[in-house]
């Protein structure tokens, strides 16, 4: 693969591997540890001396803040905005952010208050919900600023089509289907 350089890398003197793409654009983690804050559990790797294998152990971390139901609501507006798509979009700027982050915030907070008594939430713990959740979002989100995520990948606004070129550079041309008549069939 070091051999082969897509002609988008090669004219922006870029190159980025598949594998850095992918964790860029992985929000699991992010979303595993909002998930272990609200629910009040972690699940980590541990080594099982009977099975000589390795297994996912849950540790309690403290109490749940809201019921399974409150929890995976939450989750499911979390994962609505942190995901793969969502990080190629793009913000103009700052400002544009900053409305964005006040509209969740309060789109957030009215889920939240709204289903107090539903989730069965400690109306004392809602804003640390709130903010469990946003303050990742808030992070994440600051990469769409001018277009910043795209560019560090070495890829602009328009979807382009790349080809993979061995090192010298010489590639087959591409042939697009051709039109035909009626005469001819489809």
């Amino acid at each position: 693969m070091k051999d082969q350089l897509t002609t988008t890398q090669q004219s922006m003197g870029v190159y980025r591997s598949p594998q850095e793409i992918q964790i860029r654009l992985d929000t699991s983690e992010l979303q595993e540890q909002v998930q272990a804050d609200l629910t009040g559990e972690l699940y980590v790797q541990a080594y099982d001396e009977k099975t000589k294998k390795s297994i996912l152990k849950k540790e309690i971390l403290g109490d749940p803040l809201a019921n399974k139901q409150g929890i995976r609501c939450l989750m499911a507006k979390m994962h609505s905005i942190v995901s793969r798509p969502i990080v190629m979009g793009n913000i103009k700027n700052h400002e544009e952010h900053a409305g964005r982050i006040a509209d969740l915030y309060e789109d957030m907070a009215d889920l939240v208050y709204l289903n107090l008594e539903k989730w069965e939430i400690d109306e004392t713990k809602a804003e640390l919900i709130i903010e469990i959740i946003m303050d990742p979002i808030d992070l994440f989100l600051t990469r769409l600023i001018e277009d910043k995520e795209r560019t560090h990948l070495g890829q602009d606004n328009h979807s382009e089509r790349v080809q993979i070129l061995p090192k010298g550079g010489f590639s087959m041309p591409s042939f697009g289907r051709r039109e035909r008549s009626r005469e001819e069939g489809y």
